[in-house]
């Protein structure tokens, strides 16, 4: 008897010791319906279609999530027994409906089931035409080594991904096909380019559905440098309806091409010299019929079309000499004997 009565007191013990277990098993609570998913329910025009969602649980138990996606209704299960709320799928198809549910499960195998999902994937559209080029489109005095060209690329579909066709020649359009499909935006030419030369170049993009954009054609010089600023000299002053000579020389910085000279009077008439060597004085003669400042400009243009910038030299043809001289001349020529009496007293 005293055995029966000690046991049910260790029973009552026991009991009181383990009550709140208990308790907690009784009360377990399954987690929170999935929710808030992004995309939204029904979205269209979606970029991607990785998903996420908020989960937990309401006894604060470790929640795990299995993941059902697919482009088929009902969805086929992608990922299980995750603890994260965000599922990153890879490479979806454009305009495509997909359904996706999460399951959640806490840690006492209780699970709760959300509802199917859906949304839709962005049409896919043609990339935008390359841009930025460097070298500059129509550049000059590129060098012949170590030339890098460059683009930029870009997609309406954002994350898209871009290949290039490149173009490279000396004729234009461009034939020569450098770079295929490539995932660069950038190519380093291999070879000596030819000095004095014009080079034209295009990028064709192409996104992940093949559409295909054809690129504008740049184009650049090779070392194009300019003559110096031609020195001009001169007299200073003179008298209309006179031949005055100038001087005009420029020196082409590599000293392997020839120049001209495209001279302005200032009077409404101009001079194109024909081709000198580089740094050799060319003389040219002019004459005004009317008085006043003149202002000549010169400027230097090398054998491959390369032009420096204006210089300018001023000459004055003085109002008050040539009114003087007309004024003794219109004397002269009504009192012809003034000029003999000039000579006389000479």
């Amino acid at each position: 008897m005293k055995k029966i009565i000690i046991l049910g007191v260790i029973c009552i013990f026991v009991g009181m010791a383990f009550q709140p277990v208990f308790a907690n098993i009784m009360e377990n609570n399954p987690p929170y319906e999935p929710n808030n998913p992004f995309p939204p329910d029904g979205a269209a025009n979606v970029s991607g279609c990785s998903v996420l969602w908020i989960g937990g649980d309401p006894d604060d138990d470790n929640v795990t999530y299995d993941i059902y996606h697919d482009d088929y209704c009902p969805p086929k299960q992608v990922g299980w027994n995750q603890s994260e709320t965000f599922y990153p799928c890879g490479d979806c198809e454009w305009n495509t409906t997909y359904y996706w549910k999460i399951i959640a499960w806490d840690e006492h195998g209780t699970s709760t089931t959300g509802p199917i999902w859906s949304f839709t994937t962005e049409e896919n559209l043609p990339p935008n035409t390359a841009e930025d080029p460097i070298p500059f489109d129509g550049d000059c005095c590129i060098p012949v080594e170590g030339v890098i060209l460059k683009w930029n690329g870009s997609d309406p579909n954002v994350g898209d991904t871009l290949r290039y066709d490149l173009y490279f020649d000396d004729v234009n359009p461009p034939l020569s096909q450098q770079l295929k499909e490539s995932y660069n935006n950038w190519w380093e030419i291999p070879f000596t380019l030819s000095k004095y030369k014009d080079y034209y170049w295009k990028v064709d993009t192409y996104d992940s559905g093949d559409l295909f954009t054809e690129g504008p054609i740049w184009s650049f010089s090779t070392d194009y440098i300019q003559p110096s600023n031609p020195i001009i000299d001169g007299p200073y002053h003179g008298v209309k309806n006179q031949e005055y000579e100038f001087t005009f020389v420029s020196v082409n910085p590599d000293n392997d091409s020839t120049i001209q000279y495209h001279v302005k009077w200032d009077d409404g008439t101009e001079n194109l010299t024909e081709l000198y060597p580089s740094g050799e004085i060319v003389t040219l003669s002019h004459s005004w019929s009317y008085n006043g400042e003149k202002v000549i400009q010169a400027m230097a243009i090398d054998e491959h079309g390369a032009n420096s910038d204006w210089s300018i030299f001023e000459f004055t043809v003085p109002r008050s000499k040539v009114l003087s001289f007309n004024l003794f001349e219109l004397l002269f020529s009504q009192l012809p004997f003034l000029r003999k009496l000039l000579l006389f007293i000479k």
